[in-house]
């Protein structure tokens, strides 16, 4: 026992103040009563030497602090056995005007009555008991004393007592002491078992709140309930998104960043395409769609690149894509380095690394159902019509055409009328071009500032940093042997190692695990130890590799 509860059992008094319990000791005066004053004792060299320290060790604990009480009372000292000196404070005048509480002494022998059949005795003593008990708030102030050095100090610490479990005056509810094991107990039986349900914190905390009672009950019901192991890998997050949105930088002219992506699960035409290649400039919006299939090689689908974006805009300073095993593959990470192409990829089934591409497959897969209503096996004859079409459409972002931007003209097309032709000279042209890709990069920076204010309203800055343990959403995860229903909607913890940009970071995933570990923060859930605040708290197994 001594082991078990040695933290109660200290060599000095705490440095704070006990909590708030249902009685402190109050002081009621007899109507009519004024405050008490009386001059100090004189004192020996030696008292006072001995009053100095025990008055600092006082306020440095927070026993008493300084008071302009118009209460005080003398002090004086009695000699202990040991030859020491106690501090006592004369508080007779006080005590005279105050309301004696005429609660009587339980017999003697009734209490000895009630040890009949003990057979083990225990024997406790506080330390300095006359500092631990609690002083009320409105009593404070009439416990002022003076010393000698004119200084006035009011008593603040009083005795905390009992620990049992009692009815508080006045209320059908039960009291619980600050005991954190019986509280504990409390909580799981109000939450962990079967029959509780793992209900959130507003449930649990009117489950317990009808028939207990403690100070700050509810944000320890809080604290319990969003650290519950279960409820953090079971339960969807109701919060906003997390990480703020984090725009790619705007490039200055176009073709130098540049984005792909693949459209697939196309019916397959007379020409053997199945798939079409999608390539956008991030600047001038420009697209290229290009027919392919799904089979295609990781150097067939360079040889495409090369054919038809560096044949005709040149190399790119950076390449945008999803993890697609093309883009991923040795090869491809190879080929980009000898251009000198800087491969820019989103993290894992995070697509929205890349929107603007998934925004024009998108567009093409409307375009091509417009199309092909009656051709749906020559859809890849279509797609060079409406590449024209696309690019010659003003886009919203800009307020140009893509091939008006690129370019700095309009092309013919069957519905432009027929005009004289007028060559503008050549410095003249070049001037213009670089005002209009001024004032597009202007708008771009606009555009995107305002589409980061309006995402940013529905999401919530991070917490998590390296070090941290967090949980896996496991919406992208293969555990379809799981049904649907029941399956765990996050996985882990796991410790994050590094943080790859401000919103994405990489964890320590199980080498069996054959996935990229580097993720988005809106895929990860900060992990809450359950034993970090309620120590010895019982958890469920963590699921193994294999579920996934």
């Amino acid at each position: 026992l001594l082991k078990e509860f040695r933290d109660i059992l200290p060599d000095d008094l705490p440095n704070e103040l006990p909590p708030y319990r249902t009685h402190q000791h109050e002081i009621i005066e007899e109507p009519g009563s004024k405050p008490t004053f009386r001059a100090p004792y004189r004192l020996s060299p030696t008292e006072l030497t001995d009053m100095k320290k025990q008055i600092e060790y006082l306020l440095a604990k927070g026993l008493i602090r300084p008071s302009t009480s118009p209460y005080g009372a003398p002090v004086l000292f009695t000699p202990k056995p040991d030859g020491s000196l106690r501090m006592c404070i004369d508080y007779r005048a006080l005590n005279k005007q105050t309301i004696k509480n005429k609660y009587p002494i339980p017999r003697i022998d009734d209490l000895l009555d009630e040890l009949r059949g003990a057979t083990v005795f225990s024997k406790l003593d506080l330390r300095s008991g006359y500092w631990q008990i609690r002083m009320a708030d409105n009593s404070i102030y009439k416990t002022a004393f003076r010393t000698r050095y004119g200084s006035t100090h009011e008593k603040r610490h009083l005795l905390q007592w009992g620990n049992d479990i009692a009815y508080r005056k006045g209320s059908t509810k039960i009291w619980v002491p600050n005991y954190p094991p019986l509280r504990q107990l409390l909580f799981e039986e109000y939450h962990d078992v079967l029959y509780a349900g793992h209900f959130g914190s507003n449930k649990t905390l009117t489950g317990i709140a009808k028939h207990y009672y403690w100070p700050h009950l509810a944000d320890d019901v809080q604290k319990f309930v969003t650290s519950c192991d279960t409820c953090q890998r079971m339960k969807s997050s109701k919060q906003k998104k997390a990480g703020l949105l984090q725009p790619l930088p705007v490039p200055e002219q176009p073709w130098l960043v540049v984005s792909l992506d693949f459209i697939t699960g196309l019916p397959p035409t007379t020409s053997g395409h199945d798939a079409i290649l999608v390539v956008i400039d991030k600047f001038s919006k420009m697209g290229h769609f290009i027919p392919t299939h799904t089979t295609a090689r990781t150097e067939e689908t360079a040889q495409l690149f090369v054919r038809y974006i560096i044949s005709q805009h040149g190399i790119p300073t950076t390449l945008i894509s999803d993890r697609d095993p093309k883009f991923t593959s040795k090869f491809w990470k190879e080929l980009m380095s000898l251009l000198g192409t800087k491969l820019a990829m989103s993290s894992a089934y995070h697509p929205q690394t890349d929107g603007q591409t998934e925004r024009l497959n998108q567009i093409v897969e409307q375009l091509l159902r417009a199309a092909c209503k009656d051709e749906i096996s020559k859809w890849d004859l279509h797609l060079p019509v409406l590449e024209f079409a696309y690019n010659n459409a003003t886009h919203a972002a800009t307020g140009q055409t893509p091939f008006f931007l690129c370019y700095g003209r309009h092309p013919l097309t069957p519905q432009k009328p027929t005009t004289s032709a007028t060559v503008q000279p050549a410095h003249d042209f070049i001037t213009t071009m670089h005002q209009l890709w001024d004032r597009t990069h202007k708008r771009l920076l606009d555009i995107q500032q305002q589409q980061k204010r309006q995402a940013d309203r529905h999401r919530n800055d991070h917490t998590i940093s390296v070090g941290d343990q967090v949980l896996l959403d496991t919406c992208n995860l293969d555990i379809s042997h799981l049904p649907s229903k029941l399956r765990p909607r996050f996985c882990g913890p796991f410790l994050v190692e590094a943080q790859v940009t401000p919103v994405t970071f990489r964890l320590r995933l199980p080498a069996t695990w054959k996935i990229h570990n580097a993720f988005h923060v809106q895929l990860l859930n900060p992990y809450r130890d359950p034993n970090t605040i309620f120590v010895g708290r019982q958890l469920p197994p963590p699921p193994g590799d294999s579920i996934f």
